[in-house]
């Protein structure tokens, strides 16, 4: 455990009232119940002075949190960033260890707080009270032992950056990130150095809540903030990438400055007098830039990253640098992503960090400007959830292990403060995404906190039940259309917990939400005990699946959702709970055979009006099987539906939007937004679906996301030795010359978390390892190797790695707790904690 992690600190601050009061700038607070017009959005800088005796402090633990965001330096060095992404009331603080970074004498405190103003994809602003939630705050409190304590409060230095300002997002859709823009003329780079002149800031203003009864409390906790809970994950690790350059253009036309830094670098590459010029691949990168003209380089990683951009140059004073992110160079993926940032030189000194993070595997950095500029370099902060302890799998097969290490790598570029669809386009928390990484960190990566978090910061219901499509963001804030099966799958991600923590009080906390989540559907059942006719955004999955009417999967979805709940409640003991459950669940199953197609031995997508539909899918066949809907006499028929690639087809209608799309965005001016443009299309895309394949010979497969709970179908169908196999489909990505999973079988964004169920599926299925008794008390081991000759691995629980080493003639367990092996199929054999080899017969 690291120094300045929060466990070590618990007992260090006051349990409920901080002393560190609420602090912020004069110029922002305004007057009594007024809120100055730079409140809107706004950069605020502190500083603290504050002596230290020679004999120092054995250890200096700090919490700190922000309303929207901090980074915290001490003499110079940054020791904290934060908070998580979370709902406004439900805020967190960081702790942090100062004692490292003090030194004898004279030291400084700086921080940088952020107030994004307006509702961006991991923030939402606070339902303010007459004065807290409506500007920047800042709150800190550091202990060196009982009689030594430095808190913030007026006598801090505070002031409101003018070199910072950001592109208002009225105008964008899918990607609501801010675009900073800083000009370096109006801040002297060594404003977190001791010596720095902060004699012209003001003294910080405390700032109290005001509402009836506040009481006028003006620290931690008070409206809006809740009772402000420790942060409940890991710090993010920070590993630095470099770039190379891929080419160099110069544009001959002198284009008009857009206030918008994405759209400038667009607007140059895009413009007809613009030449490539030949560049060598290693920085530094130097440049006559003639005036009003531009020079764009772009720069590449290698392979999809994320984390803050950071660009070092020599340029005169004034010189613009305009950057642009971006997953792929086609015009789709410019389209598809609107992150970057703007920077105006100094004209010495010049590097600048964005504040926020970004993904992209390009970085296209226009300068405009009047002279010679010299680029020095273009690096990336990686700041990802920790993966440093971890499981591993590795076969005879060395795709598979490619696959399985291409799975570790989407998913930890898609673990943040939370679980994200993907770091480049819009970095959402989509609360039905998740299910997978969190099964990916489960059965991969030894620190669990964030699997264990995510599903509680997806608990915040919507007023009628249901929760967020995705949450502590502009959609939860929106509180609009929804997707209600992403519920559902959170559900799952709660019966994880149950089966992988097997903590009582943690679950326990959450099974009410479930148990409204299931409630919500029930008004839209039928006489037969049905759902149809859902409303708002029944997705299901990005492959063309009919969702009119009365869905198979949607109804078989919930079925599942009501069979887990069931499990719960009785493990908790609640039979009365369970009871109810069961029995929801048996009217579906008593039900379900009106789906059921018997000439083609298949269950169809859905029926309306009661006349069943002639589609057929992956996933009506797969979700029934998940739902225990399914009579195991028709295993060995779902069975081949599923896996007989001879009669499925690739069929996405979002993909078919994203290939007209494709048409349209070279003709984009740079006035117009492609992500304005590919929302409106998906929109219209979803309800016009083209019916392009043989319905009755063909079954439609499900695209990366869903395959999860195909695969959890065929081995509940009896093929868990064909996992492997499926999983090779995941190479076609690693065709593409690239070591992320896709959105898509066919595109989408090209880092996207929840296609990556092969990593959890090599180790649950192929290798065979899960928890038999909640919590991990023992466990089950069950290899299928499929095609393979051998295969080995280590997987994580709370008592240590498992180590499980099979070929086709022996097996070696090392396990720290007692576990059932089931070498085939049949009978299981019980083993105590420890080592144990022994001979097999072969399961193929």
């Amino acid at each position: 455990m690291q120094s300045g992690e929060t466990q070590d600190f618990k007992t260090d601050f006051p349990k409920v009232r901080w002393r560190g009061k609420w602090i912020s700038a004069p110029s922002v607070v305004g007057g009594r119940r007024t809120v100055s017009s730079a409140a809107l959005g706004h950069t605020i800088l502190f500083r603290k002075s504050f002596d230290v005796a020679d004999s120092g402090c054995e250890k200096f633990p700090a919490r700190v949190t922000a309303d929207s965001r901090y980074i915290l330096w001490l003499n110079g060095v940054e020791v904290s960033r934060g908070p998580i992404r979370s709902q406004p009331r439900r805020l967190t603080y960081d702790v942090v260890d100062l004692a490292p970074y003090l030194r004898s004498g004279r030291n400084v405190l700086c921080a940088r707080v952020q107030y994004y103003g307006e509702n961006t994809a991991w923030w939402m602003k606070a339902d303010a009270n007459l004065a807290l939630g409506n500007f920047g705050v800042f709150a800190f409190e550091a202990y060196c032992d009982k009689d030594k304590s430095l808190i913030s409060d007026d006598s801090w230095k505070a002031t409101v950056s003018d070199a910072w300002s950001s592109v208002p997002m009225q105008d964008r859709t899918l990607s609501t990130a801010p675009l900073e823009v800083f000009d370096a003329r109006r801040l002297s780079m060594h404003w977190i150095d001791l010596n720095f002149d902060d004699t012209g800031w003001s003294s910080a203003k405390i700032v109290a809540a005001e509402h009836m009864g506040s009481l006028k409390y003006d620290s931690p906790p008070t409206d809006p903030y809740g009772p402000m809970r420790v942060r409940p994950i890991s710090k993010l690790t920070t590993f630095e990438k470099t770039s190379s350059v891929h080419s160099v253009h110069v544009v001959h036309d002198e284009l008009s400055l857009h206030s918008d830094p994405v759209k400038h670098v667009l607007a140059n590459l895009a413009a007809d007098n613009i030449q490539s010029v030949a560049a060598k691949p290693d920085f530094p990168v130097a440049m006559q830039v003639a005036g009003g003209c531009a020079t764009v380089i772009i720069v590449d990683f290698g392979r999809e990253v994320a984390g803050t951009l950071r660009i070092a140059l020599d340029a005169p004073e004034g010189t613009v640098v305009d950057v642009a992110a971006s997953e792929a160079l086609s015009a789709f993926a410019s389209a598809n992503q609107h992150t970057g940032f703007r920077y105006i030189a100094r004209g010495q000194e010049d590097s600048f960090e964005s504040f926020d993070p970004m993904g992209m595997r390009y970085a296209k950095v226009c300068i405009t400007g009047t002279h010679e500029c010299r680029v020095e370099s273009v690096t990336i902060h990686e700041r990802l959830y920790p993966f440093t302890d971890r499981g591993s799998f590795i076969s005879n097969d060395s795709r598979l292990n490619s696959i399985f290490e291409a799975g570790v790598r989407t998913v930890s570029l898609t673990s943040h403060d939370a679980f994200i669809d993907c770091p480049s386009r819009e970095q959402r928390a989509w609360i039905g995404d998740s299910v997978v990484h969190q099964l990916v960190h489960l059965t991969v990566n030894a620190d669990w906190k964030l699997a264990i978090w995510n599903p509680q910061l997806a608990n915040s219901p919507r007023y009628d039940g249901i929760l967020p499509m995705s949450v502590a963001g502009d959609s939860e804030a929106a509180g609009g259309v929804n997707i209600p099966e992403w519920s559902l799958h959170w559900i799952s991600s709660v019966y994880n917990l149950y089966r992988y923590v097997g903590d009582k009080v943690l679950v326990a906390s959450l099974l009410p939400s479930v148990e409204r989540v299931l409630r919500w559907f029930l008004p839209y059942q039928n006489e037969q005990g049905l759902l149809e006719h859902l409303p708002e955004w029944v997705l299901v999955d990005w492959s063309t699946v009919m969702r009119e009417g009365a869905s198979s999967i949607l109804n078989a979805h919930f079925a599942l959702g009501l069979w887990q709940f069931s499990e719960m409640a009785a493990w908790l003991e609640d039979a009365g709970r369970a009871k109810w459950a069961t029995t929801i669940w048996s009217e579906i199953r008593n039900s379900f055979d009106v789906f059921w197609d018997p000439k083609r031995e298949a269950y169809v997508d859905n029926i309306v009006n009661g006349i069943p539909g002639r589609a057929i899918s992956q996933l009506a066949q797969a979700l029934p099987v998940c739902g225990r809907l399914v009579p195991p006499e028709r295993f060995d028929a779902l069975l081949r539906n599923m896996v007989d690639k001879r009669h499925l087809t690739c069929k996405s209608w979002l993909a078919d939007v994203f290939e007209r799309f494709i048409s349209e965005a070279p003709n984009l001016t740079s006035e117009q937004d492609g992500n304005e443009l590919l929302l409106e299309s998906i929109v219209n895309g979803s309800m016009d679906i083209n019916v392009d394949w043989d319905m009755e010979q063909e079954s439609v497969e499900a695209q990366p996301f869903m395959r999860y709970m195909v695969h959890d179908a065929v081995v509940l169908a009896g093929g868990p030795d064909k996992i492997a196999d499926l999983c090779l489909d995941w190479g076609s990505f690693l065709d593409a010359e690239g070591d992320t999973f896709w959105e898509l079988w066919t595109g989408g964004s090209l880092c996207h978390g929840w296609s990556s169920t092969p990593t959890r599926d090599l180790i649950q299925y192929t290798l065979g390892v899960t928890p038999a008794t909640p919590g991990f008390e023992s466990a089950r081991i069950a290899p299928r190797l499929g095609h393979l000759e051998w295969a080995k691995g280590q997987v994580p629980t709370p008592y240590g790695f498992i180590t499980v080493h099979i070929d086709k003639h022996s097996i070696l367990v090392e396990s720290p707790v007692p576990f059932h092996l089931d070498l085939s199929g049949d009978e299981e054999l019980c083993f105590p904690a420890g080592r144990h080899s022994l001979d097999r017969v072969s399961d193929s």
